[in-house]
Protein backbone atom coordinates (compact mmCIF):
# COMPACT_ATOMS: atom_id res chain seq x y z
CA UNK A 1 0.00 0.00 0.00
CA UNK A 2 1.20 3.13 -0.79
CA UNK A 3 1.63 6.00 1.67
CA UNK A 4 -0.15 9.09 0.78
CA UNK A 5 -0.07 12.48 2.48
CA UNK A 6 -2.26 15.17 0.82
CA UNK A 7 -1.89 18.88 2.25
CA UNK A 8 -4.70 19.95 2.49
CA UNK A 9 -5.41 24.06 2.53
CA UNK A 10 -7.67 25.86 5.66
CA UNK A 11 -10.74 25.90 3.01
CA UNK A 12 -10.67 22.38 2.69
CA UNK A 13 -10.30 21.27 6.24
CA UNK A 14 -13.72 20.29 7.46
CA UNK A 15 -15.71 22.72 10.45
CA UNK A 16 -16.27 20.11 13.21
CA UNK A 17 -19.29 22.78 14.60
CA UNK A 18 -20.62 21.90 11.43
CA UNK A 19 -21.70 18.71 13.40
CA UNK A 20 -25.10 18.09 14.14
CA UNK A 21 -24.55 17.31 17.66
CA UNK A 22 -27.13 14.74 19.59
CA UNK A 23 -28.14 16.72 22.82
CA UNK A 24 -27.74 15.70 26.31
CA UNK A 25 -30.96 13.91 27.94
CA UNK A 26 -33.04 16.63 29.60
CA UNK A 27 -33.54 14.43 32.57
CA UNK A 28 -30.27 14.79 33.63
CA UNK A 29 -31.11 18.43 34.38
CA UNK A 30 -33.09 16.80 37.12
CA UNK A 31 -29.89 14.96 38.73
CA UNK A 32 -27.81 17.90 38.73
CA UNK A 33 -30.48 19.99 40.59
CA UNK A 34 -30.18 17.18 43.05
CA UNK A 35 -26.26 17.14 43.37
CA UNK A 36 -26.51 20.85 43.68
CA UNK A 37 -29.08 20.52 46.58
CA UNK A 38 -26.43 18.57 48.07
CA UNK A 39 -24.04 20.27 47.31
CA UNK A 40 -25.42 23.49 48.37
CA UNK A 41 -26.82 22.00 51.60
CA UNK A 42 -23.37 21.05 52.83
CA UNK A 43 -21.95 24.83 52.09
CA UNK A 44 -25.05 26.03 54.03
CA UNK A 45 -24.42 23.80 56.88
CA UNK A 46 -20.67 24.69 57.24
CA UNK A 47 -21.54 28.35 57.00
CA UNK A 48 -24.32 28.27 59.62
CA UNK A 49 -21.96 25.77 62.04
CA UNK A 50 -19.82 28.82 63.18
CA UNK A 51 -23.13 31.27 63.84
CA UNK A 52 -23.96 28.98 66.74
CA UNK A 53 -20.89 27.86 68.44
CA UNK A 54 -19.44 31.76 68.37
CA UNK A 55 -21.52 34.44 69.13
CA UNK A 56 -19.43 37.14 68.01
CA UNK A 57 -21.03 35.92 64.91
CA UNK A 58 -24.54 36.34 65.57
CA UNK A 59 -24.73 39.89 64.15
CA UNK A 60 -25.95 41.50 61.27
CA UNK A 61 -23.15 41.95 59.12
CA UNK A 62 -22.08 38.36 59.58
CA UNK A 63 -25.39 36.66 58.92
CA UNK A 64 -25.58 39.12 56.00
CA UNK A 65 -22.49 38.17 54.81
CA UNK A 66 -23.12 34.56 55.26
CA UNK A 67 -26.28 34.89 53.42
CA UNK A 68 -24.89 36.64 50.19
CA UNK A 69 -21.87 34.17 49.97
CA UNK A 70 -24.62 31.58 50.19
CA UNK A 71 -27.10 32.79 47.54
CA UNK A 72 -24.00 33.77 44.97
CA UNK A 73 -22.68 30.29 45.59
CA UNK A 74 -26.23 28.73 44.28
CA UNK A 75 -26.65 30.98 41.69
CA UNK A 76 -23.34 30.41 39.99
CA UNK A 77 -23.56 27.00 40.53
CA UNK A 78 -27.55 26.68 39.36
CA UNK A 79 -26.63 29.07 35.71
CA UNK A 80 -23.44 28.34 35.19
CA UNK A 81 -25.01 24.46 35.64
CA UNK A 82 -27.63 25.33 33.09
CA UNK A 83 -26.06 27.50 30.37
CA UNK A 84 -23.19 24.45 30.62
CA UNK A 85 -25.91 21.70 30.31
CA UNK A 86 -27.36 23.26 27.22
CA UNK A 87 -24.07 23.58 25.54
CA UNK A 88 -23.29 19.80 26.38
CA UNK A 89 -23.55 17.20 22.94
CA UNK A 90 -21.99 14.53 21.41
CA UNK A 91 -22.03 13.27 17.63
CA UNK A 92 -21.51 10.21 16.72
CA UNK A 93 -19.32 9.39 12.94
CA UNK A 94 -18.36 6.41 10.91
CA UNK A 95 -14.61 6.64 12.13
CA UNK A 96 -14.70 9.30 15.54
CA UNK A 97 -16.65 10.20 18.25
CA UNK A 98 -16.99 14.33 18.98
CA UNK A 99 -18.25 15.80 22.28
CA UNK A 100 -18.82 19.35 22.89
CA UNK A 101 -19.24 21.32 26.72
CA UNK A 102 -18.56 24.06 28.11
CA UNK A 103 -20.15 27.33 28.28
CA UNK A 104 -17.29 30.01 29.48
CA UNK A 105 -15.05 27.40 28.51
CA UNK A 106 -16.52 25.89 25.97
CA UNK A 107 -14.25 22.22 24.38
CA UNK A 108 -14.67 20.20 21.33
CA UNK A 109 -13.09 16.85 21.58
CA UNK A 110 -12.74 14.48 19.19
CA UNK A 111 -11.24 10.93 19.88
CA UNK A 112 -10.71 9.01 16.49
CA UNK A 113 -12.17 4.83 17.30
CA UNK A 114 -8.95 3.60 16.30
CA UNK A 115 -7.29 5.71 19.75
CA UNK A 116 -10.08 3.67 21.77
CA UNK A 117 -9.06 1.20 23.87
CA UNK A 118 -11.46 0.48 26.78
CA UNK A 119 -15.34 1.76 26.94
CA UNK A 120 -17.23 1.88 29.85
CA UNK A 121 -20.71 2.29 30.89
CA UNK A 122 -20.84 4.15 34.69
CA UNK A 123 -24.07 4.62 36.29
CA UNK A 124 -24.66 6.64 39.81
CA UNK A 125 -27.39 6.09 41.95
CA UNK A 126 -29.36 9.37 41.51
CA UNK A 127 -28.65 8.45 36.98
CA UNK A 128 -30.17 5.12 37.79
CA UNK A 129 -33.30 6.98 39.53
CA UNK A 130 -33.64 8.75 36.27
CA UNK A 131 -32.49 5.70 34.11
CA UNK A 132 -29.24 7.55 32.74
CA UNK A 133 -25.88 6.63 32.65
CA UNK A 134 -22.22 8.03 31.58
CA UNK A 135 -20.16 6.70 28.76
CA UNK A 136 -16.40 6.95 29.47
CA UNK A 137 -14.22 6.53 26.63
CA UNK A 138 -10.22 5.81 27.55
CA UNK A 139 -7.15 5.85 24.97
CA UNK A 140 -3.50 5.15 24.95
CA UNK A 141 -2.31 8.41 25.62
CA UNK A 142 -3.53 9.06 28.97
CA UNK A 143 -4.25 7.23 32.46
CA UNK A 144 -8.02 8.37 32.73
CA UNK A 145 -10.71 8.99 30.81
CA UNK A 146 -10.16 11.19 27.54
CA UNK A 147 -14.05 11.96 26.68
CA UNK A 148 -16.94 11.08 29.88
CA UNK A 149 -20.64 11.89 27.98
CA UNK A 150 -23.00 12.11 31.10
CA UNK A 151 -26.81 12.28 30.72
CA UNK A 152 -27.67 9.30 28.62
CA UNK A 153 -30.42 7.26 28.71
CA UNK A 154 -29.21 4.16 30.13
CA UNK A 155 -30.08 1.53 26.12
CA UNK A 156 -28.18 4.57 24.72
CA UNK A 157 -25.47 4.37 26.25
CA UNK A 158 -24.88 0.32 25.68
CA UNK A 159 -25.80 0.97 22.03
CA UNK A 160 -23.08 3.48 21.93
CA UNK A 161 -20.45 1.23 23.81
CA UNK A 162 -21.51 -1.60 21.51
CA UNK A 163 -21.40 0.32 18.54
CA UNK A 164 -17.60 2.01 19.24
CA UNK A 165 -16.55 -1.65 20.65
CA UNK A 166 -17.52 -3.23 17.10
CA UNK A 167 -15.92 -0.71 15.24
CA UNK A 168 -12.80 -1.11 17.12
CA UNK A 169 -12.62 -4.74 16.85
CA UNK A 170 -13.49 -4.25 12.75
CA UNK A 171 -10.81 -2.03 12.27
CA UNK A 172 -8.04 -4.09 14.25
CA UNK A 173 -9.16 -6.90 11.85
CA UNK A 174 -8.31 -4.65 9.17
CA UNK A 175 -5.10 -3.39 10.36
CA UNK A 176 -4.06 -7.31 10.50
CA UNK A 177 -5.34 -7.67 7.41
CA UNK A 178 -3.13 -4.62 5.28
Amino acid sequence: MLFQNRQLFPEEIPIAESVSFSPIDSKYLSVLQLLWCIVLSVILIILALPYFFISELQTAPWILAGSSLFLFTAFAIILTGLKSLKRKGYAIRQHDLIYRSGWLFQSINIVPFSRIQHVAVNSGPLDRKYGLAKVSFFTAAGEVMDIAIPGLPLDEAYRIKEFVMTSIKSATENERLD
